[in-house]
């Protein structure tokens, strides 16, 4: 064995006898009991960073050390950079004994990473970077978990929140630095602009539901309720909350704010009135704010937002001989009926006639259910939101809508139009088209302009909608044919415009955006990306030493085995078991279970149960990553499950993982004979799923209530979708055939 690892360095080592050691560590700081950890293994360190005062160690088991680089240079300049911004030196922490910065790689981890003081746990694939095998997701995983980890040592660490009902006071503020401290450490990542459809997109989606708990949830109260408030409510959703009161407060005062709670509340317990007392302190010091908003409250107002669950959304309408613009709020909802609820939502806008999308500090905060605001008479549009600053999804008047629907048409105009501003259009017409507060006519209008679109984030913003809109159409051929039509048209310029190379000269979005549509495309059987891929995979089989590029090898593989036969998956199975690049290997894993080879995915399937290749936290994704990679899967994996969910139960590691399985298959139930089948099978194992039952049932209603979905606008959609392609002659026929489809399903 090796030296072993705690929060702080050794300070003694003594035989005590032979063959054993006695190892003491310094004291630590006052320090949470929960972040108290000790390793005890055969690791080695890497020291490639480390100065006398600034001690930065890589660990992990011997045999990949050379993968210890990547990790070692970021995370050193994301410590920089966070003694920098909170100003307070993570090195002196120690209470006058030195802190140490240990990070270990730990091959079988089933959470993503730990953030114990001094000596953090990853998931070896969230560490371990290997240039020839990480592809650039992996990459950006990397920088930003470790920023999300070192982030905890201020906010978790050196203050901790005083209970789990504000978990938001540890996680939110670290999910915030994940991304910005990465940024400021390496802005070539983008990570300042990814946050926007990373996290605000993942938090609006995840909070329209009526489910959704606020950042302040009082029924924490027991360990279930506790690791339920491990969730997006506590990342994602307050990560997006403190970006939009840095936008409000301005940068310099929201930095100050924060060095105050951190100073004040040192080696000790943070709530929520501390934070608002600190933030409210920097407003009141800074002259500018004071200025703009003298009678703004910074924190009632945030305590709105955490006291709030779900957002808003703002409607806005527009008399243009007056240039009298109207906004009212209310919270948004996928389905139901809102309750009334108000928001102090801070509003930034622009309009055609003066565009400025770079002045993200809002004109004001809308705090009543509606109001009014002067603009220049006129015809033209107006856009809320710039560059998402807030958190809210933004509804217009037809007309505005289709004077925007105009505008980012046109080649010569699309651009003046801020990126991130039409990620939120698209994204916010999807989710209106879900909840039904949008003519479908009017949002495949809008949507048209993705025909000419290139850009990463708004693709980004889109792709996982249509997807979900697709997918609900699968019972019903000719509009499910149709709608996949549709997305091959929309795709097809960005797809020429990205090319199928990667170039040493590409910017990361561009890199991302490659990775995104061309695995979409390969999925909807794009012919190009199939063949490229195909090409490449058949290279690559016939010269294993002609790699795939990275970047290319999660879609290139998938094609390879979707289009292959059982020797093109026993060729990357023999590939994932002699990897020694975790990262790499999950790549392959999923790439596995696109066989359409029944054998093949039978042995895929057990080899979850069995493999101890396969690390234990992977092993759950077996199931999601079968159906994921073909829709003629189905059958397999539900065999699979059925006869095998005791077994599931125990290899996987518990209840949860079982669980975990049966909500994955949720999404894929798409016609009403699979539904059945997977009801009559949880009823007749009621007792022996256990918890698991109601997750079973749970699935049933979810299933049904998509194919209603379904049945309840593919008419309509069709109809659109052919008339858009010129064919309108033969829409009332077809249309009126689908609605009786439709009928006959519901009967």
């Amino acid at each position: 064995l090796q030296p072993s690892y705690s929060n702080m360095p050794i300070g003694e080592t003594v035989e005590t006898s032979p063959g054993r050691i006695r190892e003491t560590f310094l004291p630590t700081p006052i320090v949470s009991v929960y972040l108290v950890a000790f390793t005890v293994s055969d690791f080695v360190a890497t020291n490639l960073t480390t100065t006398s005062t600034r001690p930065f160690q890589i660990v992990s088991r011997p045999g990949v050390t050379s993968q210890h680089v990547y990790a070692a240079g970021i995370g050193l300049d994301i410590t920089n950079e966070l003694d920098d911004y909170l100003g307070i030196e993570y090195y002196e922490m120690g209470q006058g004994v030195p802190m140490k910065n240990d990070h270990l790689a730990i091959p079988d981890f089933p959470s993503g990473a730990m953030e114990n003081w001094g000596m953090v746990n990853y998931r070896e694939a969230y560490l371990l970077y290997d240039e020839e095998n990480t592809n650039m997701i992996n990459k950006i995983f990397i920088a930003t978990i470790m920023a999300h980890e070192l982030a905890h040592k201020w906010f978790g660490n050196l203050v901790t929140c005083f209970w789990w009902s504000n978990l938001w006071l540890n996680e939110s503020f670290a999910s915030f630095f994940e991304y910005f401290a990465a940024h400021y450490a390496d802005p070539s990542l983008e990570l300042d602009d990814q946050f926007i459809v990373d996290y605000v997109h993942s938090a609006l989606s995840w909070d329209s539901g009526s489910g959704a708990t606020p950042m302040n949830w009082t029924g924490v109260v027991n360990n279930p309720s506790i690791w339920s408030h491990f969730s997006t409510t506590s990342y994602a959703k307050g990560a997006s909350v403190l970006r939009m009161m840095e936008h409000f407060m301005g940068a310099r005062p929201f930095r100050q704010g924060l060095r105050y709670y951190l100073r004040e509340n040192a080696y000790g317990l943070g709530t929520p009135e501390d934070l608002y007392r600190a933030l409210r302190r920097a407003a009141y010091e800074d002259m500018a704010f004071r200025r703009d908003f003298p009678d703004a409250d910074v924190g009632q107002i945030l305590d709105n937002w955490v006291q709030n669950p779900w957002f808003p959304s703002c409607e806005r309408g527009c008399l243009t001989d007056t240039g009298l613009i109207t906004l009212t709020q209310e919270r948004f909802l996928l389905s139901g009926t809102p309750v009334a609820q108000l928001w102090d939502i801070p509003i930034t806008w622009t309009h055609r006639e003066e565009l400025n999308f770079e002045s993200t500090r809002p004109s004001f905060i809308l705090s009543t259910a509606s109001t009014t605001i002067q603009n220049t008479p006129g015809h033209f549009w107006v856009i809320l939101n710039i560059a998402q600053s807030g958190l809210y999804r933004v509804n217009y008047d037809d007309h505005n809508w289709e004077m925007l629907a105009s505008y980012l048409r046109n080649a010569n105009t699309r651009t003046n139009v801020h990126k991130l501003n039409r990620a939120q259009i698209v994204n916010d017409v999807l989710f209106f088209i879900r909840a039904g507060k949008i003519s479908l006519e009017r949002a495949f209008d809008v949507l048209s302009f993705l025909k000419i679109e290139t850009d990463y984030y708004v693709w980004n913003g889109a792709i996982t909608q249509l997807e979900w809109i697709r997918k609900r159409m699968e019972h019903i051929p000719l509009a499910h044919q149709k709608f996949t039509e549709y997305m091959l048209d929309i795709l097809d310029a960005a797809i020429q415009h990205l090319g199928y190379e990667e170039l040493a000269t590409d910017s990361t979005s561009t890199i991302l955006n490659r990775m995104q549509l061309m695995n979409l495309a390969c999925n909807l059987g794009h012919s190009g990306c199939i063949a490229d891929s195909l090409n490449k995979w058949r290279a690559f089989v016939a010269d294993p030493t002609t790699l795939v590029s990275v970047n290319a090898r999660r879609y290139v593989y998938c094609t390879g085995l979707r289009e292959g036969d059982a020797s093109d998956y026993e060729f990357l199975l023999n590939l994932y078991e002699t990897s020694e690049n975790t990262a790499d290997m999950v790549v392959m894993l999923r790439a596995l279970a696109c066989t359409k080879d029944t054998a093949s995915l039978n042995q895929y399937l057990n080899q979850s149960l069995t493999n101890d290749k396969i690390r234990f936290h992977d092993r759950t994704n077996a199931c999601a990553y079968a159906l994921q990679g073909n829709v003629e899967n189905l059958p397999t994996v539900l065999d699979f499950l059925y006869n095998n969910f005791a077994a599931i139960r125990e290899a996987h590691g518990n209840q949860d993982r079982l669980i975990v399985n049966i909500n994955n298959v949720a999404g894929f139930l798409t016609n009403y004979e699979h539904i059945v089948e997977f009801q009559t099978w949880a009823y007749a194992n009621q007792l022996a799923l256990g918890s698991a039952f109601q997750n079973a049932v749970n699935v049933v209603n979810s299933a049904m209530n998509n194919l209603n979905w379904g049945n309840s606008v593919a008419a309509e959609v069709y109809d659109i979708l052919l008339a858009r392609n010129s064919a309108a002659a033969i829409v009332s026929p077809i249309a009126l055939i689908l609605a009786a489809m439709a009928l006959s399903l519901l009967r």
